[in-house]
């Protein structure tokens, strides 16, 4: 179903997934249904409110690019949670001045922006990369097909997150690219 309309299907179905998701979470979810792996129910739950943020932590900010302006602030509310700082742009050319101007843990980036997309920007940025500098790039996209996924992939990002964005997916993948120690990372020329 469409994120939409799963509140409405959420009592008339056992197992849910929202549309569009990848082939991964489609086997995953056959499996669970099959008894091959046990549910996790905390995949159903809607995400709760936000509680209050977590204290700051050391560490370069995240830089957001995301012209959805609710999208934007839910994502830097979660980050929020994490302790992280966000500084969030809402084009591909601003993600771009600030990512050549700054230094960040990692980005998160919408693939579909105006006047410089998620894909452009990336290879853009890679493009001028320094080596030794590597910035953690990663995807944010409503469309989550396969197709996509390689696309953003072969255009030198890191990994790949469905909008709407799952709190603990994001979690994850901060833990993942700027909890590593990659906070080391400076801006390009």
């Amino acid at each position: 179903t469409y994120g939409a309309r799963r509140a409405d299907q959420q009592t008339e179905c056992e197992n849910c997934m929202n549309k569009p998701f990848l082939a991964e979470e489609l086997v995953t979810q056959v499996r669970r249904v099959l008894g091959e792996e046990s549910p996790r129910n905390e995949e159903r739950e809607e995400p709760e409110a936000p509680q209050q943020a977590a204290p700051e932590k050391e560490g370069l900010p995240i830089l957001v690019a995301e012209d959805n302006a609710i999208a934007a602030k839910v994502i830097k509310a979660l980050l929020a949670q994490q302790g992280r700082e966000a500084v969030v742009v809402g084009d591909g050319d601003q993600a771009l001045s600030r990512a050549r101007a700054e230094r960040f843990a990692m980005g998160l980036i919408d693939v579909h922006m105006p006047k410089m997309d998620g894909i452009a920007f990336t290879r853009a940025y890679r493009s001028g990369e320094s080596s030794g500098s590597r910035l953690p790039i990663v995807a944010l996209t409503a469309n989550a097909s396969e197709e996509v996924k390689s696309q953003c992939l072969e255009a030198g990002m890191d990994d790949f997150l469905g909008k709407p964005v799952n709190p603990k997916d994001l979690s994850k993948a901060v833990e993942r690219y700027a909890d590593d120690g990659r906070d080391e990372q400076g801006p390009t020329e």
